[in-house]
C-alpha cells in the first residue's frame, strides 16, 4: 500500500528518467507516499488531470514526495480531488526534496480529513530545503481540520527560494 503511483510506485535511482506522462481520468488509492504519476520520486513534463488521489500521508498530485536530486520541472495538476487523512498534502507533491519550476495546480480539491493532519498546501505540504519558481495556484479548494494549511505551503522550514508565482481564485479553509 506505500508507494503508490499512477505510473510507478517508487523511483529508487536518480539515473531513472520520468518524463512526458500525462495521466487522466483514473483513481490512485494508497496507504502513504501516493501520488498521481509517481508514489515516490520525480520528473519533467508530467501532467495529472482529471484523477482521484486517496491516502493516508506524503499524498500529491503528481508525487506523494519528490526525491533528493530529482529535477522536477514543468508539472500539472488539473481538475484532481486529493484526499488524505494523515499529514503532508499537496497539488504536485505531499513533501518536496527537490526544487521545482513551472508548476501549476488548477482546478484541482486538496483535503485533509483528521484533525490530526498537518502541513497542507496548494503545492506541497512541505518543501525540505529546495523553492518554488514560476508557479500558479488557480481555482482551487483546500482544506483541512488540522494545522499548517496555505494557498501555496502548509509548513516551510526556511530554507529555499519561493518566487515568481501567483494564488489566484483559491479558497483555503481550516476548521
Amino acid at each position: 500500500k506505500d508507494n503508490t503511483g499512477g505510473i510507478l510506485g517508487y523511483m529508487y535511482s536518480a539515473i531513472t528518467q520520468v518524463q512526458n506522462i500525462d495521466l487522466e481520468n483514473s483513481m490512485i488509492t494508497g496507504n502513504n507516499y501516493v501520488g498521481g504519476i509517481l508514489g515516490y520520486g520525480g520528473g519533467q513534463y508530467l501532467t495529472s488531470n482529471n484523477n482521484q488521489i486517496t491516502g493516508k500521508s506524503y499524498v500529491g498530485g503528481i508525487s506523494g514526495q519528490t526525491a533528493y536530486s530529482w529535477t522536477s520541472n514543468y508539472l500539472e495538476t488539473n481538475s484532481c480531488k486529493i484526499t488524505a487523512t494523515g499529514s503532508y498534502i499537496g497539488g504536485i507533491s505531499g513533501k518536496a526534496f527537490s526544487h521545482l519550476q513551472y508548476v501549476n495546480v488548477i482546478h484541482t480539491e486538496i483535503e485533509s480529513t483528521s484533525v490530526n493532519a498537518q502541513n497542507v498546501g496548494g503545492i506541497h505540504g512541505e518543501p525540505t530545503g529546495y523553492g518554488i519558481s514560476y508557479f500558479q495556484v488557480k481555482d482551487t479548494n483546500i482544506m483541512s481540520k488540522g494545522t499548517n494549511i496555505g494557498g501555496i505551503l502548509g509548513i516551510t522550514n526556511g530554507e529555499g527560494v519561493i518566487n515568481y508565482g501567483y494564488v489566484q481564485n483559491v479558497t483555503i479553509e481550516g476548521a
